[in-house]
């Protein structure tokens, strides 16, 4: 832990002995009264964080006297420079050392930041652990008004709108359509007082029946008879939720999406799997009778973390029951609102992410999901605290969550009660039907009714005219005093407005002297730092210059090493094509080479095989006899091994049933790695260390950040606590990691997970530990979740940095205890058991072919005399193979001159090959180094020609796209393509096989420059199934257009599009999108795309076109045999189309021809004609037979008896040549 001060001293306050915790200081203003109604202001807020540091004994002296010295001084507290939440500048608002015994001491410190109102972007991702996907979900509602709500069914006439000019009884009600409220009049002849002002005359009833459910409050509802339908557009978002809905069913649409259900008993339903979209939702409520929502609130579906089985929830009610003194309770019914505490996990990386998404929630009614479904741990409302403890990989959230209550409805002014509920306490309630007053003619105090009445009536209205005369009189009194007491406060200000003027005149005059001298100083001032300031311009310039003539001849440079590298890549494609041609000239020789010896092998193995025939026929008896022998005594053998296995059987049954049994089979790794699969890092094998027995060991190094995994097959476990104890030793040659044990648990079907929990981590490096505290640190004991019938056991460590040396791991047991018992392998002796009765069988079975053997041995005695028989006849074949030996003697004699001829053609075809021996070497070095960088890779590249090095192959919608490798950005796709105002233009990959459920990533580097206008661009990863069909789309963050290509990487960080497959997603594409909103596109393209499995964008990488690559060189293989396969027929055909040809030369040598004249009907010459063996002879025309003429009339030219003449287009004679002239 580091404190630095303004002043730059730094100070180090020690080690941090425990994980530390961060939490958040709320100023906001969140008040919630008697009857449940919550008043929210929002306000700043600060980071907290809570450290334990480890102090030497004999510096903590110095500690309390460095931290009061900075008890009121501002500074950088630094308790990892990684995480923003951890390195922050604040105050320490306390500490305390404990001083146990010496040497250590420790100071717990809770440290608080400077409070702040910071605008969290959220960069999108899952904080949840690696594999996992957030069950605790945060949907943060859009904001709901003016034109976000597009349309509805619902109309907006609760009462009459208000009006300035009428006047309104007591209780009247208006409506306000700019305010959307509703409010109720509070005084009598209430006339234009603005309801929406502070008049004080009305009262805020409500929201109007349209708006209710927009209005962030429970108890308020919109109603309708029989379906609600509202058309939204608020934003970006990718959630809709519901809460108190009275109706049948709930139907959600947007582009891509449609989905009906139902709400549950609670009347909430939520729509959690929208694409996100910043397009139009409709949302359809519809039932019998009338329908009600209390709140319909859409935006985006964040998550918080992968919810722990240890959440909590209750409720507060704001109910009144007080009892008194003699214990009479007095209870008042009031709201009530929910409460929770709901921990999780998230990964350490996400730390930020987390807690940013938290405090920008801080005062806004949100719903928080805890568990999708589980209605107690859904609430709508505000987070009441939070603290995140931090860890070395997985961390733990803690989230204190308050609901809101549904609030009352305001009753009218005017209610009546009814007369029964009138009370009567001291008997004077009129009967019913009773008369007012006294009818006429009835005496009242001896006087009839009405002339008393009379004589009331005439008092009454004197005593209004008395009334009305001292009102006027009062009125009259207090405006003359207020005239008077006006006219005395005007004398009074008057006065004191001259005074200071007067005062003021006199302090301008004096700053105005003042302010002269001053300007006169700056002024000199001033044109002394422009002189100077010109010197510096002119030096920034020249550096300038220089450095633009450095960054054109970098240029040069990076472009003549382009050029040489494609110039080796031509090289060695050229190379490879004669390596394999002369490959295979070698693959023919040696075949042939081949051939001949095993023609010879065979010749010589058939007089071998008859004379092995004869011998072996001799031995056959004796080989049987030994036989029964070794049968008979394997079988006294078997019997006594099987009596002490079955003694062994009954002990091991009296071991399984006097301890807790292991569940796993093979967890001490005695049978290897049986009934275990390695399913990250390793290879893992079984081996003995030392004292320590056996242990599933790898040595083998992983990336830093890997993960390093085993997996124990399906074992049955039962709804009881279980326990689960393992031992291990971790060694990591300068560097850390961590190791941990794991329990999946599954429904009976084997393949249904339903909870994943994760035990305590130990810091590498560790060994095994003689007194058990190792395994002691990596047990723990957890109870399985409800309808859990099968687990599997993973036994997980990361690298973080540095080399690993070796991972052991040894007897691992899971037991169903709440205690760890001493390792056992009961699993595996059922096992073995089992193994005994099978060689119980195996024994009986080996008696019965013992008998059927003795039954063979006869028969074979009597066939040993047949065979007898049968060798003379073989000798008689001897004799005669002997001539046949001899032929051949003959025939190998002129093989091998064969041999030696081919042995001059290998010894000249020697160099060619030896030349060759080094560009192959050079290859195969090219080819390991190729397989390393695939195997290497920790995050593959699951789309193929991610940054364009084969042009467009594999992607579509390319219309306008081009591929190119200039201005040293490497090979990408662009276009120059000016699209249309408030057009897209697009680039998408070939589909890529996915993981349904997984979470992947799509990243890459987008360019986009508009002339004169504005635009942005964005990475999609959109889904299909197994068909092909599109599913959904997940879309990355927008960026605006003006950015070049990143050789950082940051560019495909910013854009980097995260998402989960659904369920029946089995590919995936990744899309670069382009917006132009208006000006002149002067490019736009796309380079490094690349999708891999995770939530981390890597560096880029090629493997999909490795693959592909690797793929083409083997079919290019199979291509090639086929074509010398075809080359060699070809030579046949064309050996015989040579003769043909050869034939057909001497054939048309010995043609003759003759050809003709061929005349049309009207005598002219049409054409000349060849006819077959004719005689040779001259063409020769007499020119008094020799004509040209027109087809018809008009222009034309003539030639007849040697004259020429040309007509123009009138039949004109214009020009005639000739002898006739």
């Amino acid at each position: 832990m580091r404190v630095v001060l303004d002043s730059g001293e730094t100070l180090d306050l020690g080690e941090t002995e425990a994980t530390p915790t961060i939490g958040i200081v709320d100023y906001s203003r969140r008040v919630t009264d008697d009857y449940g109604v919550t008043t929210v202001a929002e306000r700043d807020f600060a980071r907290r964080m809570s450290v334990r540091l480890v102090v030497p004994f004999d510096q903590t002296d110095a500690l309390q006297r460095n931290l009061a010295a900075i008890r009121a001084k501002p500074a950088r507290w630094i308790a990892d420079e990684g995480v923003d939440w951890l390195d922050f500048r604040g105050f320490f608002k306390d500490f305390e050392i404990d001083l146990p015994v010496p040497p250590k001491a420790y100071c717990t410190l809770t440290v608080e930041a400077l409070a702040a109102t910071e605008a969290f972007a959220d960069p999108g991702g899952d904080p949840a652990p690696l594999g996992h996907a957030s069950t605790l979900q945060l949907l943060q509602p859009a904001t709901v008004e003016g034109g976000a709500l597009v349309a509805t069914s619902v109309p907006e006439n609760d009462y009459p709108e208000w009006a300035a000019g009428t006047t309104y009884p007591l209780g009247a009600r208006v409506i306000k359509a700019a305010t959307h409220r509703i409010y109720e009049s509070g005084s009598i002849g209430n006339v234009g007082n603005d309801p929406a002002g502070t008049s004080g005359k009305w009262t805020d009833v409500g929201p109007t029946n349209r708006w209710a459910m927009f209005d962030q409050a429970l108890g308020s509802t919109t109603t309708a008879a029989g379906q609600i339908t509202v058309s939204l557009s608020a934003g970006t978002i990718n959630a809709v939720a519901l809460l108190d809905v009275k109706a049948a069913a709930v139907r959600v649409v947007t582009t891509g999406y449609d989905r009906t259900l139902a709400p549950n008993a609670s009347g909430t339903v939520t729509f959690l799997d929208l694409p996100e979209t910043a397009g139009q939702v409709t949302v359809t409520i519809t039932g019998p009778g009338t329908v009600e929502v209390g709140t319909l609130m859409l935006g985006k579906l964040v998550g918080l973390g992968s919810t722990t089985e240890d959440a909590k929830a209750g409720i507060t009610d704001f109910s009144r029951k007080e009892a008194d003194e003699f214990g009479d309770i007095q209870v008042v019914e009031r709201a009530w609102a929910k409460r929770a505490t709901i921990p999780a996990k998230i990964r350490r990386d996400a730390i930020d992410l987390v807690a940013g998404r938290i405090a920008a929630a801080r005062a806004k009614p949100s719903l928080w999901i805890g568990k999708e479904g589980m209605e107690t741990l859904t609430l709508y409302g505000f987070f009441k605290d939070f603290s995140i403890a931090v860890d070395s990989t997985i961390c733990t959230l803690s989230l204190s969550l308050e609901g809101l209550s549904t609030a009352g409805k305001v009753e009218p002014l005017t209610a009546s009660v009814d007369w029964p509920d009138v009370g009567d306490p001291a008997g004077t309630k009129p009967e019913d039907n009773a008369t007012v007053g006294a009818p006429a003619g009835t005496e009242v105090a001896g006087k009839p009714a009405e002339e008393v009445v009379g004589q009331l009536e005439e008092q009454e209205t004197a005593l209004d005219q008395l009334d009305l005369d001292v009102a006027q009189a009062t009125i009259s009194i207090a405006a003359t005093q207020a005239t008077i007491a006006q006219m005395q406060t005007e004398a009074v200000a008057t006065k004191a407005e001259l005074e200071a003027d007067i005062a003021s005149l006199n302090a301008t005059a004096d700053q105005i002297q003042t302010d002269a001298a001053a300007t006169r100083a700056s002024l000199a001032t001033a044109q002394a730092e422009i002189i100077a300031a010109g010197g510096r311009i002119n030096t920034i310039e020249s550096a300038l210059g220089d450095q633009g003539a450095s960054i054109t001849s970098l240029s040069q440079t990076v472009s003549n090493h382009t050029g040489r590298l494609a110039a080796i890549d031509t090289t060695l494609t050229a190379n490879g094509a004669s390596i394999n041609q002369n490959a295979q000239a070698i693959s023919a020789v040696q075949g042939d080479l081949a051939s001949l010896s095993s023609t010879v092998s065979t010749q010589g193995a058939s007089i071998s095989q008859n004379a092995q025939a004869i011998t072996t026929a001799n031995q056959s008896i004796a080989s049987l006899t030994t036989r029964v022998s070794s049968a008979e005594s394997s079988i006294s053998s078997q019997s006594s091994a099987i009596t002490s296995l079955q003694g062994s059987v009954a002990t091991l049954t009296t071991r399984i049933n006097a301890a807790n049994p292991n569940l796993l089979k093979n967890g001490g790794f005695e049978n290897g790695m049986a009934n275990w699969t390695v399913t990250n890092g390793g290879p893992f094998a079984s081996q003995l260390s030392g004292s320590w027995g056996t242990v599933a060991r790898t040595t083998s190094n992983v990336a830093n950040g890997a993960y390093i995994v085993i997996v124990s097959d399906l074992v049955s476990v039962y709804q009881v606590t279980h326990t689960l104890s393992a031992e291990s030793a971790f060694y990591i040659n300068g560097g850390t990691g961590v190791g941990y044990t794991e329990i999946i648990w599954y429904a009976s079907n084997g393949t249904t997970e339903l909870r994943h929990d994760f035990g305590p981590q130990l810091t590498a490096t560790y060994d095994f530990t003689l007194n058990g505290e190792g395994r002691r640190l990596l047990t723990w004991s957890i109870f399985p979740p409800a309808g859990a019938a099968l687990a599997r056991v993973v036994l997980t460590a990361r690298k973080d940095s540095g080399a690993l040396t070796s991972l052991d791991w040894r007897q691992i047991k899971l037991e169903a205890s709440t205690v760890a018992t001493p390792y056992s392998s009961e699993a595996q002796i059922v096992q073995t058991a089992s193994a005994v009765s099978t060689l119980n069988g195996s024994v009986a079975t080996l008696s019965s072919t013992v008998s059927t053997q003795g039954a063979s041995i006869s028969s074979l005695q009597s066939a040993s005399s047949t065979q007898a028989g049968q060798i003379a006849s073989m000798q008689t074949t001897i004799g005669t193979q002997g001539s046949t030996i001899t032929q051949q003697g003959s025939a190998i004699s002129t093989l091998q001159g064969n041999y030696s001829s081919l042995s001059s053609t290998v010894s000249a075809q020697g160099s060619t090959i030896s030349s060759q021996a080094t560009a192959i070497s050079n290859l195969q070095g090219r080819a390991s180094t190729l397989e390393t960088r695939v195997s290497a890779g920790t995050s593959p590249n699951l789309i193929s020609n991610g940054s364009f090095e084969n042009g467009l192959t594999g992607w579509t919608d390319t219309v306008g796209w081009g591929a190119a490798n200039a201005n040293g950005w490497g090979y990408h796709a662009v276009t120059g393509a000016n699209v249309a105002d408030g057009s897209y233009t697009a680039i998408t990959s070939a589909r890529a096989p996915i993981y349904p459920g997984s979470t992947y990533t799509a990243s890459g580097d987008l360019v986009q420059f508009i002339n004169g206008g504005s635009g942005y661009q964005y990475l999609e990863l959109l889904w299909f199934d197994g068909a092909g069909s599109y599913l959904s789309t997940a879309y990355g963050p927008t960026r605006v257009a003006g950015y070049d290509f990143d050789a950082s990487g940051a560019s495909r960080q910013v854009l980097k599009v995260t998402g989960q497959a659904p369920g029946n997603a089995a590919f995936a594409s990744v899309r670069a999108t382009f917006f132009k909103q208006n000006g002149v596109a002067d490019g736009f393209g796309a380079r490094q795309m690349k999708l891999e499995r995770g939530t981390v964008a890597s560096a880029y990488s090629t493997e999909a076109t490795v693959a592909q690559a690797f793929t083409a060189l083997s079919t290019l293989n199979t291509q090639y045999a086929s074509l010398s396969s075809t080359v060699s027929t070809q030579g046949v055909t064309v050996s015989q189309n040579s003769t043909a040809i050869s034939t057909l030369n001497t054939n048309v040598s010995s043609l003759m021809g003759r050809w003709g004249v061929e005349i049309d009907v009207n005598g002219y010459v049409s054409g000349v004609t060849t006819n077959n063996n004719g005689t040779r002879a001259d063409f020769t025309i007499r020119a008094d037979k020799f004509a040209i003429v027109s087809p018809g009339g008009g222009a034309r030219t003539e030639y007849s008896n040697g004259n020429w003449r040309v007509y123009n287009a009138a039949g004109v004679l214009k020009v005639q040549l000739g002898v006739n002239i």
